[in-house]
Protein backbone atom coordinates (compact mmCIF):
# COMPACT_ATOMS: atom_id res chain seq x y z
CA UNK A 1 0.00 0.00 0.00
CA UNK A 2 1.30 3.36 -1.19
CA UNK A 3 0.69 6.41 1.32
CA UNK A 4 -1.14 8.16 -0.89
CA UNK A 5 -3.76 4.73 -0.97
CA UNK A 6 -3.79 5.15 2.53
CA UNK A 7 -4.66 8.72 2.66
CA UNK A 8 -7.47 8.11 -0.19
CA UNK A 9 -9.02 5.21 1.51
CA UNK A 10 -9.05 6.78 4.90
CA UNK A 11 -10.44 10.49 3.35
CA UNK A 12 -7.39 11.95 4.98
CA UNK A 13 -6.07 15.06 3.02
CA UNK A 14 -1.91 16.35 4.02
CA UNK A 15 -1.88 20.30 4.18
CA UNK A 16 1.60 22.21 4.13
CA UNK A 17 1.12 24.82 6.72
CA UNK A 18 3.52 26.60 4.52
CA UNK A 19 3.14 27.45 0.30
CA UNK A 20 6.85 28.50 -0.01
CA UNK A 21 10.22 27.97 1.89
CA UNK A 22 12.94 31.05 1.71
CA UNK A 23 16.08 28.84 1.55
CA UNK A 24 15.22 26.74 4.63
CA UNK A 25 12.72 29.16 6.52
CA UNK A 26 9.12 29.15 6.08
CA UNK A 27 8.07 32.28 4.34
CA UNK A 28 4.38 32.47 2.74
CA UNK A 29 1.77 30.35 4.85
CA UNK A 30 -0.63 28.43 2.95
CA UNK A 31 -4.41 29.77 3.72
CA UNK A 32 -6.18 27.18 5.54
CA UNK A 33 -8.62 29.21 6.10
CA UNK A 34 -9.70 29.64 2.37
CA UNK A 35 -9.65 25.76 2.01
CA UNK A 36 -11.58 24.70 4.74
CA UNK A 37 -13.96 27.35 3.33
CA UNK A 38 -14.19 25.42 -0.18
CA UNK A 39 -14.13 22.19 1.91
CA UNK A 40 -16.62 22.37 4.63
CA UNK A 41 -17.19 18.66 5.48
CA UNK A 42 -13.79 18.63 7.05
CA UNK A 43 -14.36 18.18 10.81
CA UNK A 44 -10.66 17.42 11.82
CA UNK A 45 -7.38 19.21 11.23
CA UNK A 46 -4.23 17.89 12.91
CA UNK A 47 -1.30 20.22 13.33
CA UNK A 48 2.12 18.60 12.76
CA UNK A 49 4.69 20.02 15.26
CA UNK A 50 5.67 23.44 16.08
CA UNK A 51 5.49 25.04 12.78
CA UNK A 52 1.83 24.16 12.90
CA UNK A 53 1.03 25.52 16.69
CA UNK A 54 2.65 28.63 15.47
CA UNK A 55 0.31 29.06 11.96
CA UNK A 56 -2.71 28.02 14.05
CA UNK A 57 -2.30 31.41 16.08
CA UNK A 58 -2.94 32.89 12.55
CA UNK A 59 -6.30 31.83 14.07
CA UNK A 60 -8.24 29.96 10.91
CA UNK A 61 -12.01 30.74 11.64
CA UNK A 62 -13.43 27.16 10.99
CA UNK A 63 -16.43 24.81 12.19
CA UNK A 64 -13.36 21.79 12.42
CA UNK A 65 -11.98 21.10 15.57
CA UNK A 66 -8.77 22.22 15.37
CA UNK A 67 -5.93 19.57 17.58
CA UNK A 68 -2.31 20.69 18.01
CA UNK A 69 0.19 17.34 17.98
CA UNK A 70 3.98 16.66 18.59
CA UNK A 71 6.30 16.41 15.49
CA UNK A 72 5.45 13.14 13.43
CA UNK A 73 9.85 13.52 13.18
CA UNK A 74 11.07 14.01 16.75
CA UNK A 75 14.62 13.32 17.12
CA UNK A 76 14.22 11.12 20.10
CA UNK A 77 12.74 7.61 20.21
CA UNK A 78 10.98 8.48 23.53
CA UNK A 79 9.70 11.50 21.97
CA UNK A 80 8.82 9.58 18.56
CA UNK A 81 6.94 7.07 20.91
CA UNK A 82 4.75 10.10 22.42
CA UNK A 83 4.14 11.78 19.46
CA UNK A 84 3.15 8.13 17.67
CA UNK A 85 0.39 7.42 20.37
CA UNK A 86 -0.71 11.20 20.31
CA UNK A 87 -1.36 10.73 16.84
CA UNK A 88 -2.95 7.41 17.11
CA UNK A 89 -5.16 8.47 19.95
CA UNK A 90 -6.38 11.38 17.48
CA UNK A 91 -6.81 9.78 14.65
CA UNK A 92 -9.02 6.68 16.08
CA UNK A 93 -10.89 9.57 18.03
CA UNK A 94 -11.96 10.69 14.43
Amino acid sequence: RTASAVLRRERLVVWDVYATLHGAKPSVPNDLGAFLARHPSIGLVLLNGGAARAFSRLRVETDASVVALPSSSPRDAGARARAVAAWRDALEGA
